[in-house]
């Protein structure tokens, strides 16, 4: 056995690549292009999504499952890039190619509610932000209906009106609400507008019963170091309410070049999509033992990054549907927290 494996180990690479089962060589390509998409260059998104996009289509009818779990397998741990994938499932639905109208869309949106409900079921944290943050995606993309959407959003603020509810509990589902909020405010407030003033008003209700408890914060959550100034940390809820004020004023409506939106790059593909309701799901009560990691202070940087660099290369110019640069100092500064 050892012998084996010295043997093989010094084989060339060519003969090696001809012993692997060709089932296993396509499964690891599939793989390997849905979670790189993005990963290099944005320039060219639009190209890479429409062919990432026809590659997959023609894999549906053999490898449907590994598609789809590998798709929400990337939203959970690639956070970031929630815009690409709900962008190219959007396409996928758009694009059938031989499946009935209808069923890719229904297959998504199935699989995410099964996903988001077993994660608030066992209160695993990062995967509902993941999630939500798919499902908000998906709206965008016309793969999931901007009404159902906001439901999920209404439901997850509902937790701050929970009787005797723990503060650390309602900021942080608040702040999954506005995380959300910034992703999808574009098109919730052109579809839904009554609907989506009213959910930002209620953020809003929450930030003032909240603001004297965030004065005092316990000893944990202090800024660390004694050289560091009251204006160089922030709490999370503060940063991301901050934001979208900011994207919600008429400065921005909610458009920013920080903000990659490729969904708005394929309006038209899309177009004919039938959104789909979004499967309805509960808040588990909280239980003993539950934590909620955004109770915590958050540095602020203070030099902005060059231009091109960081989230800013991955804006509106890139993937996003071609927003004019201007000057963004807040969201700048937001940006980084």
């Amino acid at each position: 056995r050892a012998y084996h494996h010295a043997s093989r180990r010094h084989m060339p690479l060519n003969k090696r690549a001809r012993e692997e089962p060709e089932e296993e060589s396509i499964e690891k390509r599939l793989v390997n292009l849905i979670v790189r998409i993005g990963d290099r260059s944005i320039a060219d998104l639009n190209s890479h999504l429409r062919g990432l996009a026809a590659a997959l289509t023609a894999e549906l009818p053999t490898s449907r499952t590994l598609i789809y779990d590998t798709i929400l397998d990337c939203v959970r741990g690639l956070q970031p890039k929630a815009p690409i994938y709900g962008a190219l499932c959007g396409l996928l639905a758009a694009n059938p190619q031989g499946e009935p109208d209808g069923v890719v869309a229904a297959d998504i949106v199935a699989q995410l509610g099964r996903e988001l409900q077993e994660a608030l079921d066992v209160h695993a944290t990062f995967s509902i932000r993941a999630f939500c943050r798919f499902a908000i995606e998906l709206a965008n993309a016309r793969v999931a209906s901007v009404d159902s959407a906001l439901a999920l959003l209404e439901t997850l603020l509902a937790v701050t009106a929970e009787p005797g509810v723990l503060p650390a509990r309602a900021e942080w589902f608040a702040c999954v609400v506005l995380d959300s909020l910034a992703l999808g405010g574009e098109v919730f407030t052109r579809d839904a507008p009554e609907r989506s003033a009213a959910l930002l008003g209620a953020v809003r209700a929450y930030a003032a019963t909240r603001g004297a408890d965030a004065l005092s914060a316990p000893a944990l959550l202090l800024p660390y170091g004694g050289a560091t100034r009251p204006g160089e940390v922030t709490e999370h809820f503060d940063a991301l309410f901050a934001l979208v004020e900011a994207l919600s004023s008429d400065s921005y409506h909610w458009r920013s070049s920080l903000l990659l939106a490729p969904s708005r790059s394929f309006a038209s593909e899309l177009a004919a999509l039938e959104p789909l309701p979004l499967p309805t799901v509960s808040v588990p009560a909280h239980t003993r033992g539950c934590t909620y990691p955004c109770l915590r202070r958050l540095r602020l940087c203070s030099e902005p990054a060059a231009d091109g660099d960081g989230d800013a290369a991955m804006g509106d110019g890139g993937g996003g549907g071609g927003i004019p640069e201007q000057p963004q100092p807040q969201l700048e500064r937001l940006r980084r927290v």
